[in-house]
């Protein structure tokens, strides 16, 4: 696949993954995309910073999230959207690293 596909398929899977915490009250901020794509609130509840890849999770991923602070009510997440699938793996973790289900 060229650079340029993926790209695009990034690009697809980030306003899909925006869409999705839309659908379901959340205001969402564009962050740098250096480590998060964006930062989904849904005031006075719960704050989710969301990094989006495509086809896997890698080990590298998980390290750069896992290595983020955030505070208390918030959670830090990777959504990954494998090639030919309309499903999210996610992985969710809180403020101490603790998976979330």
């Amino acid at each position: 696949m060229s650079d340029e596909a993926i790209k695009r398929r990034i690009a697809d899977a980030k306003m899909k993954a925006k869409q999705k915490f839309l659908d379901v009250g959340y205001i969402v901020y564009n962050s740098d995309n250096e480590i998060f794509c964006f930062i989904a609130n849904k005031i006075g509840c719960h704050e989710c910073k969301v990094r989006v890849v495509v086809d896997k999770i890698t080990d590298q991923d998980i390290e750069l999230v896992r290595a983020q602070r955030i505070l208390l009510g918030q959670t830090k997440a990777i959504w990954c959207r494998k090639y030919g699938c309309s499903e999210w793996v996610k992985l969710e973790f809180d403020h101490l690293n603790n998976a979330c289900q």
